[in-house]
């Protein structure tokens, strides 16, 4: 694989920064778990080509084996253990940098962006940026659900099932969506009612940007408020997601709404 190739893979401008790469290859593994189109072997070559890290640069055989018993148990343990042992440190420096943060300071808890629906998003990280820069959130997740309908226009089972698994595992705190995907979500019961909070986000029930949907008992609901004139991150999504809903299972609602407040008004 060449260099050229690996950043076409991950979708980065040739010169990109290694903060970049790892931003980008992270949000691809993200991606993975949802979409398995993507190919992680691939993605996960592409991004060690770009680090620097070489795993074809293997000692010839010979050498290998006049080498003692021990040297060569300890060789192979972290030859094939060192990102292993990296991540493992990495995760053990955020676990006790978590714990102590809980007890010592209140940090502002991550903001989890669903974009779901027909469209496809092209650069999440830039949504991010976007989203932490604008209201000063220290971190935002972006996940991108692309639907693909059938013909009659209905949910695939698939489709559901990832929807499904998304939202009850509290990994959206704000939903972007086209029409067909917000009437769905509605009517499986999967979308807070707005009305509630209209005080919070600063609207009344009269306002002409408000989408009304029956929920899973047949109550109607604020399912949605469509973003008039909203073009901030479109340049990012081939298609359109221009209604904002909060998921049934939100948990950051404090940041949730900062996000939500400032889009709508």
């Amino acid at each position: 694989m060449t260099k050229q190739r690996a950043y076409e893979i991950l979708e980065l401008e040739q010169g990109a920064s290694k903060d970049h790469i790892k931003k980008k290859y992270e949000n691809f593994m993200r991606l993975t778990k949802f979409d398995k189109s993507y190919d992680e072997k691939l993605l996960t070559e592409a991004f060690d080509l770009l680090m620097g890290v070489n795993w074809g640069d293997i000692e010839n055989e010979q050498d290998y084996y006049e080498k003692g018993l021990n040297k060569k148990k300890i060789e192979n343990f972290f030859y094939h253990y060192t990102r292993h042992l990296i991540f493992g440190g990495i995760a053990l420096i955020t676990f006790s940098i978590i714990f102590i943060s809980i007890f010592i300071v209140n940090p502002k808890p991550d903001v989890g962006v669903l974009m779901i629906g027909s469209a496809v998003v092209d650069d999440p990280i830039a949504i991010e940026d976007y989203f932490e820069t604008t209201y000063e959130i220290e971190f935002v997740r972006v996940i991108p659900i692309n639907i693909g309908y059938s013909a009659s226009g209905e949910f695939g089972e698939a489709n559901m099932y990832k929807l499904a698994t998304t939202l009850q595992g509290g990994e959206g705190d704000l939903i972007f969506t086209d029409k067909s995907s917000l009437t769905f979500l509605a009517n499986d019961g999967a979308l807070e009612d707005l009305s509630v909070h209209f005080g919070e986000l600063g609207i009344n029930e009269s306002d002409e940007r408000i989408i009304w949907e029956n929920d899973y008992y047949g109550k109607r609901i604020a399912a949605g408020i469509l973003l008039v004139g909203f073009d901030d991150f479109e340049s990012y999504i081939s298609g359109y997601l221009q209604y904002l809903a909060i998921p049934d299972y939100t948990i950051n609602t404090e940041q949730a709404y900062i996000i939500a407040k400032g889009l709508i008004n």
